[in-house]
């Protein structure tokens, strides 16, 4: 009867086991399924970084073009303090285009610079959170690296008392099965 009993709770520590290997796996499993989900978004963050960043790359091209283009027209408007531009035209006309001209030009650079600064600020934002997400995942994924190791040195050491417990159990067996013959 002892025998018996010590036999079912061996099975019952065995069914056990197995019950927790199986969790386990099933938790790392979804550990992983998580993990995939947070790296797909990570990649995703970066990849509308990187398109913000080239939007504002396009937008400093066409910024850069129109500054060129009134820096030309700045110059075509200088004119020699004595000569007018156009015939018919006095010299304060062109001092005035002149000036409006470079009113111009010096509030498109202005705008210009702070479209530069809100564009590299944005983007790096954008890095910053991808970078923060990425090492989140980092973390969390050492995190589930050390609890598998764990749950992998618990299995084995439950398994190692197992055989143990069955050693010892066939000992006996076999101890009573020699009392019993030599009756």
């Amino acid at each position: 009867g002892r025998l018996t009993s010590d036999l079912q709770g061996m099975r019952a520590s065995l069914t056990a086991a197995e019950a927790d290997k199986a969790a386990t796996m099933a938790s790392r499993e979804q550990m992983r399924n998580e993990l995939h989900a947070a790296e797909r978004e990570a990649k995703e963050r970066v990849r509308r970084a990187e398109s913000e960043s080239s939007a504002v790359a396009a937008e400093q091209a066409s910024l850069r073009e129109r500054v060129l283009k009134l820096q030309e027209e700045l110059s075509a408007a200088r004119v020699s303090p004595n000569t007018p531009s156009k015939p018919g035209q006095s010299n304060s006309d062109a001092d005035a285009q002149f000036a409006a001209a470079r009113l111009q030009r010096d509030e498109l650079r202005e705008f210009y610079e702070e479209r530069m600064e809100a564009a590299k600020g944005s983007h790096q934002r954008a890095m910053d959170e991808a970078s923060t997400e990425l090492q989140r995942l980092q973390a969390k994924l050492q995190e589930a690296s050390a609890a598998a190791e764990e749950e992998k040195r618990r299995w084995k050491l439950a398994t190692a008392e197992q055989a143990e417990a069955h050693a010892a159990s066939s000992k006996q067996i076999e101890a009573l099965r020699s009392e019993l013959s030599d009756k």
